[in-house]
């Protein structure tokens, strides 16, 4: 039985969000090496666009944006290093700021799933409240929560976090090593 995907799946999105912030320390590489790592399970332009277009959000967020000022860095940065169906993607979601898609359907493309998560992030709601609403949805609850925690913590920060969750975080020694020893990684120089 085949485990690909028939519908995109924005479980794509959540692996681009890795590959995004190793490489972060070189643009060219973040949208190219998330287009390779994406293309493993999945080429359509759907998957691809919203896979370099959170990309860029999340290098965006990495290098300093703030919330109000996120789509407009990420669209600096598509422009310069990312594909014609990203910056427009992108474009839509500047237009839409304001006006977030009206309801999340759970098992919505990556695009739409995107476009949702961004929109409640720029809301600046409380983390907790807006993560409850985004796993509260269902469909791919854990990876919609994940892609709601890469970009918010690239954002805000892991003080965004009520204290209560970070302390209960299970084996958090271990996890912060890797955090580090990936953000050292991230940040050496690559030829």
């Amino acid at each position: 039985k085949s485990t690909v995907p028939t519908q995109p799946s924005a479980q794509a999105l959540s692996r681009a969000g890795v590959v995004a912030l190793f490489s972060a320390s070189t643009p060219e590489r973040v949208f190219a090496w998330t287009v390779t790592a994406v293309e493993v399970t999945d080429r359509s332009a759907e998957v691809l666009s919203a896979c370099q277009c959170y990309a860029a959000c999340l290098l965006a967020a990495v290098r300093g944006a703030t919330a109000p000022g996120l789509l407009e860095d990420a669209h600096d940065l598509l422009r310069a290093h990312g594909s014609a169906t990203a910056i427009a993607l992108c474009e839509r979601m500047l237009q839409e700021r304001g006006s977030p898609p009206v309801s999340h359907d759970a098992a919505a493309d990556p695009r739409t799933v995107l476009r949702w998560i961004v929109a409640l992030l720029l809301e600046g709601g409380d983390f907790r409240e807006s993560l409850l609403r985004v796993v509260n949805c269902g469909g791919d609850a854990d990876i919609h929560g994940a892609i709601f925690g890469q970009l918010s913590g690239a954002l805000h920060g892991a003080e965004a976090i009520p204290k209560a969750w970070r302390r209960a975080i299970l084996r958090r020694d271990l996890l912060q090593q890797y955090a580090d020893r990936l953000l050292v990684a991230a940040l050496a120089p690559r030829s």
